[in-house]
């Protein structure tokens, strides 16, 4: 009976059957499968290197120099390749209250808005990023003598992927009337800022509670994934 009772008190508890939906996740695209098999071998890849260092130094007294730049590579390939797949499945780690409780056009459009900041965001991070490759590529590493661009290609490569899964999902899921709406908005904030810059020179250390306090809240708000909010909230400072 006892058995009986914990299968009772479990199916009490179960969680409802329309949480994902409540929540906004999605299964993954089919379009990254490739992407989730190949983060895969990245995790076993790194398992195994990391067990064959510990293995060679401290059973053998034998260090393999080259295994902490692997190492190092694929951590930062499987970090992008895993935000990417976070994107496409909406697994990123953001705030719902305040959306949960707006009416259901309202939620429509501020969804719509939270999206294409992250695309904003992400297409603003795209020059950088590539730039950052090109300059590395000078870099030799030490152990594997290949150039440092393989390592910091990974940024580039999983921001483009995640700017365009943001950008097609909130074309495959928003009303055409809200992605306009939401990109005038953001155009329009972001020209107001621009103008705004010699007046903002100005007041110092108060951007910060302009661009990292308030801007960070309001996209908080709206349900912007928080380690975009910050990231919007920090690109905004340094350029306006």
């Amino acid at each position: 009976s006892e058995p009986l009772a914990m299968v009772d008190v479990a199916d009490s508890i179960a969680l409802p059957p329309d949480l994902a939906d409540s929540q906004g996740l999605r299964p993954g695209s089919p379009i990254m499968r490739p992407v989730e098999i190949v983060a895969s071998g990245l995790i076993v890849l790194i398992i195994g290197v990391l067990l064959l260092g510990v293995t060679s130094r401290y059973v053998f007294s034998l260090p393999v120099i080259w295994i902490d730049e692997v190492t190092s590579i694929s951590f930062l390939w499987l970090a992008m390749l895993g935000a990417a797949i976070a994107i496409d499945r909406n697994e990123h780690l953001r705030l719902t209250l305040f959306t949960g409780m707006m009416p259901e056009r309202v939620r429509g459009f501020v969804e719509t808005l939270a999206l294409l900041v992250v695309a904003a965001f992400l297409l603003a991070m795209i020059y950088p990023a590539i730039d950052y490759a090109i300059e590395e590529s000078f870099v030799t590493s030490a152990a594997l003598n290949i150039p440092a661009s393989w390592r910091v290609s990974a940024l580039g490569f999983g921001i483009v992927t995640m700017a365009l899964l943001a950008i097609r999902h909130a074309v495959r899921s928003s009303r055409p009337r809200d992605l306009v709406l939401a990109s005038a908005l953001i155009v329009a904030v972001g020209t107001a800022f621009w103008l705004a810059m010699p007046m903002l020179k100005g007041f110092g250390y108060g951007n910060i509670l302009i661009f990292l306090v308030i801007i960070v809240a309001l996209c908080l708000v709206a349900g912007v994934p928080i380690a975009f909010c910050f990231g919007m909230g920090t690109l905004c400072f340094i350029t306006f």
